[in-house]
């Protein structure tokens, strides 16, 4: 390269650098338009060099520059760029090839290399793996001509490998899922009869092992029982699946099988079970009672056959768990201390898996306003939020219980997020409704929202101001509540509040998945996550492994995986809502035009609390604060209806801004002392007076949705 050339070429790489420093977010028509000029000007002095055929060298390394700036013109993600950046690269090493040059060797694999990896987008092994290789080699290299390269190479040349490891098992994946489409759909009904059969052969064969492993912990009398039906069952799938059946045969058979599905059920929910057996009547019996519900509902499940296979599976596993459980109960006898060991040790960890299990079509993501909780739900842990009279009563129950009642925040300790992190850790709540204390009802949002087993109570002389979806223990006020307590505390350990149902809130986890990662493209990691998630289908237990990887790989954009009464939803960028929470009365009707008109200039779709679709009150508010980009929360009076609406949209973590009449900021400390720290913008009586008040709303309106 002559002079002018050198000086052209440095001229460009000082723009280049400008521009990076400009514009750190690579993006924008300035950045773009900067970026190209000195793209294309480097590639054009990169050319006129090679037509030169001199300083190969030189040529080389200003088509590397042009290829860097290529791929900072495309934020390292666009594929246009991504590609002329590649093309440079090899231009570059075409040069490099009579030279001989092991630093700019390094350089020249290293940026080839990551280039490569962003152009396979998580999802074409085959330059996933170009990638690597030219990684590995950059890696090679720099350890004898390089080494302050080295460390950040071993990083790049891991991520590489995870990459290409995590693509080529969902590679076999796909190709195996292509070859059962095609088998699938070159069956004919003959053929697919054949399946049917071997898939109740394979039923009948799972429920065959299961017998014998379970058999010698059976009654010798349950033991015959069971052996004269399993003989009676093979018989019935042994003409069931007979090739040679007419439509008659197969109808008997079928309802021969479910007849005898029936005895089976029928038997297991009063088993006969080794031991002595919990004395009729008796807390040990109750529990007993208590575990054999549990079995039959993650039973049921299991032999579904629209059940997705991962949850027939895992609710096998915890059928069978169950069942070796309340044997162990039944040998205790009337050992009440060896069952309060067992249910310590097992059993209320159980009852909180089959909870899991339960809701487990409702996976979500979200953002609590809170930091990140990474401890694990303790079954023996409680949560309290009420009356500290209550407090102290449940204290004492839950210490002969053997359960962990969380303690009150010690002083110094951030309010709001000690009780976030107690409410999260436990797998009880109970909360005591008696006095109408917004605090109260504030965490009875976020129970609500994290799916946490609740137990409400209240004074027989208290009317609840609305439906909260929940039965609520009375008893007469002033009444010793232990023994009440206690028995709804077992209960609580051991009962299903939300035993789910068909709906599904995985396609809509699954769409906003997508978006988190379209929005962080470079991260190749995401979109290998990513694969793992849709091939997951509606199976809510392998959908559960991919959403945790894949929430993993958001690094400092992590969120919170939850499992909630409800299936989730959540706001569409595409066409923005704004959900007004506030008590419906005239005197807030002007506050309320006020908001109306900041949204509709902003463009946004208005949605009222009282407006809101659907037949359940709770869950359709549920619904509509779960698709809002923007949530406006009118604080005045500290209405409860309102208090625990907040609770949600906090625990979503949706943008909502705080407000209320004159003087509701100074009563926020006493009434709501986990919300205090927030502010809360205050209205007169005549909110049009208030130009601060009007502009509030319009910066919170036009604020980008997240």
């Amino acid at each position: 390269m002559n002079s002018a050339q050198m000086q052209r070429r440095d001229a460009l790489l000082a723009r280049n650098d400008a521009a990076l420093d400009r514009w750190p977010e690579r993006s924008g028509p300035a950045f773009a338009a900067e970026m190209s000029a000195v793209a294309e000007g480097l590639e054009a002095l990169a050319q006129a060099v090679a037509r030169s055929g001199k300083d190969a060298l030189e040529g080389s390394r200003t088509w590397r520059f042009a290829g860097n700036a290529y791929f900072d013109l495309g934020a390292g993600s666009a594929h246009a760029p991504l590609e002329r950046a590649a093309a440079a690269y090899r231009s570059a090493e075409s040069l490099l090839s009579d030279v001989d040059d092991r630093v700019e060797l390094v350089k020249l694999n290293y940026c080839f290399g990551n280039t490569l990896l962003k152009l396979s987008d998580a999802k074409d092994l085959g330059t996933a793996s170009a990638a690597r290789e030219r990684l590995q080699t950059a890696l090679a290299l720099a350890r004898t001509h390089m080494p302050a390269g080295v460390a950040s190479l071993e990083r790049e040349v891991a991520s590489a490998e995870q990459i290409v490891a995590l693509l080529t098992q969902a590679d076999g994946l796909t190709q195996r899922m292509s070859v059962l489409k095609g088998e699938m759909e070159r069956i004919d009904r003959k053929e697919q009869r054949a399946v049917e059969a071997a898939d109740i052969t394979e039923l009948f064969g799972v429920l065959q092992q299961q017998f014998e492993k379970e058999k010698p912990s059976l009654a010798p009398s349950r033991q015959a029982g069971l052996s004269d039906f399993m003989q009676r069952l093979q018989g019935v799938v042994g003409r069931g699946t007979s090739e040679n059946q007419t439509l008659e045969d197969m109808n008997a058979s079928r309802g021969q099988l479910d007849s005898m599905m029936s005895e089976l059920w029928a038997q297991a929910k009063k088993p006969s079970l080794k031991g002595v057996g919990a004395p009729t009547g008796s807390r040990n019996a109750r529990v007993l009672a208590a575990l054999q519900e549990l079995k039959m509902f993650v039973g049921a499940a299991g032999m579904d056959a629209a059940t997705p296979m991962g949850m027939r599976d895992e609710s096998r596993d915890l059928f069978v768990r169950i069942a070796r459980l309340t044997t162990a109960i039944s040998q205790a006898g009337a050992d009440a201390a060896s069952v309060r060991q067992l249910e310590y040790d097992q059993a209320r960890a159980l009852g909180n898996e089959v909870r899991l299990f339960s809701r487990c079509p409702h996976l979500m993501l979200a953002r609590p306003i809170w930091p990140r909780c990474s401890s694990a739900v303790d079954a023996n842990r409680v949560f309290f939020s009420g009356n500290s009279a209550v407090r102290a009563r449940l204290a004492q129950v839950c210490d002969k219980a053997g359960l962990e009642l969380v303690d009150a925040t010690p002083p110094g300790a951030d309010f709001a997020a000690d009780r976030w992190q107690g409410l999260r850790t436990s797998s009880i709540a109970v909360f005591d409704l008696g006095e109408g204390a917004p605090q109260v009802y504030y965490e009875l949002g976020i129970a609500l929202t994290l799916g946490t087993q609740l137990l409400l109570f209240a004074p027989d002389d208290i009317d609840i101001p609305f439906d909260i979806a929940q039965n609520i223990n009375t008893y007469p006020r002033g009444s010793a509540v232990d023994e009440l307590l206690a028995q709804q505390l077992d209960g609580a350990c051991y009962g299903l509040q939300a035993r789910g149902d068909k709906s599904s809130g995985l396609k809509a986890t699954l769409v906003y998945a997508e978006r988190l990662a379209a929005a962080d493209h470079a991260n190749a990691l995401l979109g290998v996550a990513l694969k793992s998630l849709r091939s997951a289908g509606d199976d809510p237990v392998k959908f559960n492994d991919a959403l945790k990887l894949f929430n993993t790989y958001l690094g400092r954009d992590e969120h919170e995986v939850l499992l909630p009464r409800w299936p989730g939803s959540y706001p569409d960028l595409a066409a923005p809502r704004w959900f007004a929470v506030m008590p419906f009365r005239s005197e807030r009707e002007s506050a309320y035009d006020v908001m109306l008109e900041a949204a509709k200039r902003a463009g946004i779709e208005p949605v009222r609390g009282d407006t809101a679709e659907g037949q359940e009150i709770i869950e359709s508010i549920w619904q509509e604060i779960g698709r809002a980009s923007r949530v406006t929360v009118d604080l005045s009076g500290f209405n409860l209806n309102v208090c625990l609406e907040l609770g949600i949209a906090h625990t979503l973590g949706r943008p909502a801004l705080l407000m209320g009449e004159k003087g509701t900021a100074q009563r926020m400390a006493a009434a709501l002392p986990s919300v205090a720290k927030w502010r809360c913008h205050t209205y007169e009586a005549n909110p049009r007076s208030q130009p601060e008040f009007s502009s509030t709303l319009q910066k919170f309106f036009a604020r980008p949705a997240a």
